[in-house]
Formats: C-alpha cells, structure tokens, sequence
C-alpha cells in the first residue's frame, strides 16, 4: 500500500485537530522548476504532490509532522542556495567526522548541493532526499542533514517508503501530545527518534 500525502494530512489532522488549516495552498509549477533546475535533476512524482496539495505550512508554533516543519519551495530554495554557498566557500574539514550509519549508502559529507530538504526543525537541520548517494545507497533515499547532523542515516529508501513509515508511526501507541495540541514519537525530537528506529 502507498501512502499519499493527502492520505497523511487526513489522518494528522483527525487524530490533531491543532493542525486543521495549518497548511499552506498549493504552490504553483515555477517554484518546483527552480527547486529541480538547482539541484539538477527531476523530483520524484511524490514529492510534486506534496506541494500541489500545500506549499508549506502557516502556523510556526508546532511542526505539522512530528514536530518538524513542511518547508515551504520559498524556504527550500533558500537552503539549497544557502548551503551551495558553505560549499563554494570550503567546509574546512567539516566533513572529516561526518559518518553514514550504514555504510556506503550516505557520502560522507557535511553538506551537499543535491540533499533537498522536506522537513525541518527550524535550528537547520533536516529530513530530505539525497540525489547523490554513496555506492550503496539509492537515489532518492531519505537522509538526515544539517547544523548538528554529522552522522548521517538512511530513514527510508524512497519518499514512498518513507511516507508509509510515517502513516504507521501515526497509528504508534507512542506518540505523545503536548498541551499546545503537538505531538511527537518517543517524546523525542524526530530526527532523532528515526535514527533509533534505524539502528533496530
């Protein structure tokens, strides 16, 4: 079974009322032409659905998926350029403790022109696509990256895979809510708790 996203924003937004409108209307083809032209290749169907359902989120206070963020096309075409400037500009041995939890599958690398970020947790650091896979890995495949993300691990190996971990984390007895109606996995923030789901 393949989960869509409308299949995933109905199920958030029955079981978090919180999140009824939180999301943005869709955006519109130019801005998923900028976000291909930049890292040079095509995005998956999958990932054009996402953003001809909603571009993005409105409200800040809580992240719409497990505490992280829907970036907005604004907001990815400003991390993508942002961070092909750290590049251009030399990462000065970032990289040198960067790891891939399974090996081979992630370059080990602080940053990546063609790591395109999805979700985010607003200090700079990310689940997304990786379009430049170690020898192991496969396009597309869903990584961690950012700020404080040295080591590095594959959550899923396609967005279709991922969004049907994410339906299922939905229906987890360990989601917790908070008092401002968020929720989360593990009462831990979600990056971390894939890696942990990772490693199992």
């Amino acid at each position: 079974m393949m989960t869509t996203w409308n299949d995933l924003t109905n199920k958030i937004e029955s079981k978090f009322p919180t999140f009824l409108g939180a999301l943005s209307a869709p955006t519109d083809t130019n801005a998923l032409n900028e976000i291909s032209a930049l890292i040079e290749t095509s995005l998956p169907e999958t990932f054009l659905n996402i953003y001809r359902h909603s571009d993005g989120e409105k409200l800040r206070a809580t992240g719409y998926v497990f505490g992280l963020s829907l970036l907005s096309t604004e907001k990815i075409v400003h991390e993508l350029k942002g961070w092909r400037d750290v590049i251009d500009q030399g990462l000065d041995g970032l990289s040198d403790s960067c790891t891939s939890h399974q090996e081979g599958k992630i370059k080990c690398e602080y940053a990546n022109t063609k790591w395109l970020p999805l979700l985010g947790d607003w200090s700079g650091n990310f689940i997304g696509l990786d379009f430049d896979p170690g020898p192991e890995g496969k396009q597309g495949q869903v990584i961690n990256f950012g700020r404080d993300e040295e080591h590095k691990y594959v959550f899923a190996d396609s967005l279709d895979e991922f969004m049907d971990l994410l339906d299922r984390l939905l229906e987890s007895a360990e989601i917790t809510i908070d008092e401002e109606g968020g929720y989360a996995y593990q009462e831990t923030h979600f990056i971390d708790a894939l890696k942990e789901l990772a490693t199992q």
